[in-house]
């Protein structure tokens, strides 16, 4: 999903962070609980104001043509 060029295209505005919970570490528990993360992968989203979108959050995989959709909304969530 994330190498296919539309998604490439589509999420050039945003600003992508990867962070590796499949072993724990510090501040991991911190960030489960902030981020409503209750399984991997999780793909959230952050509005232009750094507000959770929870309602487009991502737990699981979806395909590119799934996923363009919740970043136009984050796009437009102020």
């Amino acid at each position: 999903t994330f190498s296919k060029e539309s998604f490439i295209a589509a999420s050039k505005d945003f600003v992508l962070l990867k962070v590796d919970a499949t072993e724990h570490f510090e501040g991991l528990d911190e960030l489960q609980k902030t981020y409503d993360v209750f399984g991997l992968p999780t793909v959230v989203f952050l509005s232009k104001s750094g507000q959770l979108v929870k309602d487009i959050t991502l737990t699981g995989f979806e395909e590119v043509e799934q996923v363009l959709p919740r970043l136009e909304r984050a796009k437009t969530t102020p």
